[in-house]
């Protein structure tokens, strides 16, 4: 039948093909878009405003932990861990509505006392610790170990009986060991979000060059 024999010199001779074919070769080797670069960077700065936001959330959860109290004067604290505290002077610190800058407390005298007992616990210099978060700055004073959870009273004089300048001080355990987990843990966000982003571009980059040396080599 000459109908036919035409049919299947066509299909050997390879000029036939069926439309759903075509469409599977010319898609799989089809380059990535370049809206994945756009998709990269969006996933970098979605990972620097992360450790924008961790790091606003929880500097100023550290500092607002804290214990302040306003000197010359006393002032009972309830300390509910033992372990090592640290006074800090807060030279630059809002306390009670009030705004404090006072930049030396020379001639200030500290003593912290266990209540209701008396017992005057030891302080020790801190290591030379500062911080700056927002409107408040602070540096380190004193260590001081608490055996036991329990009410201690924190007073501060000056010489002479001195009842200015006006001041605060700050205790807390563990707020450097807290700041600085907090700030690694933002750098973390920024940098796990920077890597994700390259690592598409460069998939993307790297298809897209692959595609080009096939599509010329056709």
């Amino acid at each position: 039948r000459p109908a036919a024999a035409g049919s299947s010199i066509a299909v050997a001779a390879g000029c036939w093909h069926s439309p759903h074919m075509a469409h599977q070769d010319g898609s799989a080797g089809r380059p990535p878009g370049r809206r994945w670069y756009l998709v990269a960077a969006i996933v970098a700065l979605a990972g620097w405003v992360a450790m924008a936001v961790f790091l606003a959330s929880r500097l100023g959860d550290s500092t607002g932990r804290m214990m302040r109290v306003l000197v010359p004067g006393q002032t009972d604290l309830m300390l509910k861990e033992a372990g090592t505290y640290t006074i800090y002077h807060e030279y630059e610190s809002t306390f009670e509505g009030r705004v404090y800058h006072v930049t030396s407390v020379s001639g200030l005298g500290i003593t912290v006392r266990a209540r209701p007992s008396g017992e005057q616990i030891p302080l020790q210099s801190a290591m030379n610790t500062r911080y700056r978060i927002g409107s408040t700055a602070g540096r380190s004073l004193f260590d001081f170990e608490v055996r036991a959870p329990g009410t201690y009273q924190v007073s501060a004089t000056y010489g002479g009986g001195r009842k200015e300048p006006q001041t605060v001080l700050a205790i807390d355990r563990g707020f450097v060991g807290s700041l600085a987990v907090t700030i690694l843990g933002a750098i973390a966000m920024a940098f796990a979000g920077t890597g994700i982003a390259i690592a598409i571009a460069v998939v993307v980059s790297s298809r897209r060059r692959r595609a080009k040396r096939a599509a010329g080599g056709a």
